[in-house]
């Protein structure tokens, strides 16, 4: 969740495009680090004009635009300036009233904290030659002086962080699972245990066991890897498999009970790459290539399932917090004050 915030933080928290979200798009989405930089750093007639208020704290149309470049600049899809302009603005709230609520809960972020921050940037950039020219081309970009340049990523810094900090205690504060709440998702969980194999079936044993002679010559005088593929081609063919159909079969258990075919029991004594074979009384058989077997055991499993339920927990608190700062938001957009196509954007608003 720690990630998650302060990406999400840090792509709308100023109306400038920050060095380290325009380096995850451009690494992302192969996007031109110079196209961004070049739209977001023309001059905005009137930007410095509030086009909205949250809870009362202004928003500029600087900070509109440029949000809503960044959007469409990362989006894995093609935004039109109408959804663009939506999502921006929803970005905006969301932000905003998080770091409204970060400062209501008294949690604040020095300045010290966001240039010790700039300095693992900065410290990544001497490992990176092209972080450090965006870095550079980003402070161009914006005819900013590198020392201007660097107070500008500070503040946005200070709130960014400030996020994570809420998203943290967020996390600190989230009510535990009991036992009890452990044993029921365990329950409705998948089994962390899983075995893959190739099985060949037969309808008589003798068959079987003569395919089964057959394999074990080939596998005494083949690698591991050939002798592999060697088997899946004997399951195709005898099987009747077509060159893209799957004959691999992957299973996922919470034991050995009654939850897997008895091939698949027989084969859980088998360590990887070994065959098997599984004859049953009614005359049928099955041939097997154990390609993987993972056996976890009972505190794994308890340790594993309280781990993954108390981060599903933290991120549906986090949330759902979040859902309720925005939907008790007052928000006031002055239509008057965007452009045409931001006004039919969010007209709804």
């Amino acid at each position: 969740m720690k990630k998650h915030g302060m990406l999400r933080s840090l792509i709308v928290i100023v109306g400038v495009i920050l060095v380290v979200v325009v380096a995850i798009v451009v690494q992302a989405q192969n996007v031109s680090i110079g196209d961004i930089l070049g739209v977001a750093s023309r001059p905005i007639q009137g930007g410095d004009a509030v086009i909205a208020t949250i809870n009362a704290d202004p928003v500029s149309l600087n900070t509109l635009e440029r949000t809503k470049i960044v959007l469409q600049a990362s989006s894995q899809m093609p935004l039109d300036d109408s959804e663009a302009y939506r999502q921006a603005m929803d970005q905006i709230i969301r932000n905003t009233v998080l770091i409204q609520e970060a400062r209501r809960r008294g949690l604040t972020v020095s300045e010290q904290e966001a240039r010790a921050y700039l300095v693992q940037i900065k410290a990544s950039a001497e490992q990176s030659p092209e972080l450090a020219q965006m870095l550079q081309d980003e402070a161009n970009a914006f005819d900013m002086s590198s020392q201007q340049f660097e107070e500008r990523m500070v503040a946005a810094y200070r709130e960014g962080l400030l996020i994570d900090k809420l998203y943290q205690a967020l996390s600190d504060e989230t009510p535990l699972p009991s036992e009890e709440e452990v044993d029921v998702y365990l329950a409705k969980q998948p089994g962390p245990n899983a075995i893959v194999l190739i099985p060949i079936d037969f309808r008589d044993v003798a068959a079987a066991r003569s395919t089964y002679a057959e394999l074990q010559s080939l596998a005494a005088t083949q690698l591991p890897e050939q002798f592999t593929t060697t088997f899946d081609g004997y399951a195709r063919r005898l099987g009747n498999r077509g060159p893209g159909e799957f004959v691999h079969q992957k299973f996922r258990f919470a034991d050995k009970a009654n939850e897997l075919p008895d091939y698949a029991r027989d084969a859980l004594d088998k360590p990887e790459g070994v065959m098997g074979l599984f004859e049953r009384t009614d005359g049928t058989a099955v041939v097997y290539l154990v390609l993987k077997s993972v056996a976890v055991s009972a505190e794994e499993v308890q340790v594993s399932a309280r781990a993954q339920l108390i981060e599903e927990r933290r991120m549906a608190y986090a949330d759902e917090l979040e859902r309720q700062l925005v939907s008790q938001a007052e928000v006031h957009i002055f239509k008057d004050k965007l452009p045409r196509a931001a006004q039919t954007a969010l007209a709804d608003k």
